[in-house]
């Protein structure tokens, strides 16, 4: 039997409770659950060099 999606959705009460043991994080929206991406070490070490190229970047063209 398939399963209505509707009876399906979580509570915020039982997405709190399910994430704070998650091995992998997810965004709530309405009762659904989304997986989280990034949020890893590695992920926020390239989220910084890209920033940092960008602002390095921004400046030389700006500044000269």
């Amino acid at each position: 039997m398939t399963e209505n999606r509707e009876s399906a959705r979580l509570s915020p009460i039982a997405y709190l409770r399910q994430e704070e043991t998650a091995a992998t994080k997810s965004e709530y929206l309405a009762g659904e659950l989304f997986p989280r991406t990034g949020g890893t070490a590695n992920h926020n070490r390239i989220v910084i060099s890209l920033c940092s190229a960008l602002v390095e970047a921004y400046d030389l063209f700006t500044y000269g």
